[in-house]
């Protein structure tokens, strides 16, 4: 799935069943996971030649919290570990407080979409990097395995010493005021 896809996705969706409902206060919204990784095999264009020493992979885990009131929070890790229906409580960014930009603090995807791609193919030399970049990069929405893609959360906060920011103290899964669409 392409960057692009995953955050046309989780527009509508988000716009559809939490932004206009009256059953979610300024703290509830959604959560959804998405992997982002990137591999390099070690092959020259030709695709036959192969250097193991320029093999390499990158990958993140992300969370992203769209709350009722335009309020993005974005969570980034290195690890796939987690543990299922618990979410990060902590490291949490606030990348939009208001309806004029909430969209643009989910393009951080593609941004690590570049970076993952950036990290797995720096041993591999640029005449033999594969282009676009997004040919070798994957964008995975996780929690479909276990359930719905997209979960409905209400999260604790304070407001930061900017007076802009928020920080999230805590994150809890409620039961789904979403209609079962994933």
């Amino acid at each position: 799935m392409k960057s692009y896809m995953v955050i046309n996705i989780m527009n509508a969706l988000y716009e559809e069943h939490v932004l206009y409902k009256d059953a979610f206060d300024n703290n509830e919204g959604m959560i959804f996971n998405i992997t982002i990784s990137s591999e390099c095999l070690g092959f020259e264009k030709d695709g036959m030649t192969r250097h193991r020493e320029w093999r390499g992979h990158s990958i993140r885990q992300v969370y992203i919290i769209l709350l009722q009131n335009h309020q993005v929070f974005v969570h980034v890790s290195t690890t796939t570990h987690g543990i299922p229906g618990k979410f990060p409580q902590n490291g949490w960014k606030n990348t939009s407080n208001h309806n004029s930009c909430w969209r643009s603090g989910c393009d951080i995807i593609t941004d690590l979409g570049f970076k993952c791609w950036d990290e797995a193919f720096a041993k591999c030399p640029e005449e033999h990097r594969h282009y676009p970049k997004d040919c070798d990069t994957r964008f995975d929405m996780n929690f479909g395995v276990l359930g719905p893609i997209f979960k409905t959360v209400r999260v604790e906060k304070k407001l930061c010493d900017d007076g802009y920011h928020y920080e999230i103290t805590k994150v809890e899964e409620i039961k789904s005021k979403l209609v079962k669409v994933c």
